[in-house]
């Protein structure tokens, strides 16, 4: 079997900030389960304020225009957090960060398909 390579980039969009003042990925990990995909890796976030909400849209690219998208997961401050909660706007995959959080953990399944076989991981 070929070694599998695949292209993990986030897309950060949280008010036109930069993705490497707001968050880092560590431990990638990726692995073919039968016809699936498996992609999972440690978001390490940096300083996000209270009120402020970063969603992280990663994807697996193979450089021939051939891309598919991954849950997007939502890092987001106390106060984003408690008035998304009571107006009901709260999404699924969401986690609160804070001053004691360091680091919180990503998975995801996709349905593997031919062209992913020539990814690379970066």
């Amino acid at each position: 079997m070929k070694r599998i390579y695949i292209i993990i980039t986030l897309l950060m969009l949280a008010a036109g900030l930069h993705a490497a003042d707001r968050a880092a990925i560590r431990d990638t990990h990726i692995e073919k389960l039968g016809d699936s995909l498996r992609v999972s890796f440690t978001i390490v976030p940096g300083r996000i304020a209270s009120d402020e909400r970063v969603l992280l849209t990663p994807f697996v690219y193979n450089g021939d225009r051939q891309w598919a998208g991954l849950e997007p997961v939502s890092l987001v401050g106390r106060r984003r957090d408690i008035y998304d909660r009571r107006s009901g706007t709260a999404d699924g995959n969401r986690h609160r960060v804070g001053r004691r959080t360091t680091e919180v953990a990503y998975s995801c399944t996709i349905a593997y398909e031919d062209w992913m076989q020539y990814v690379a991981v970066a």
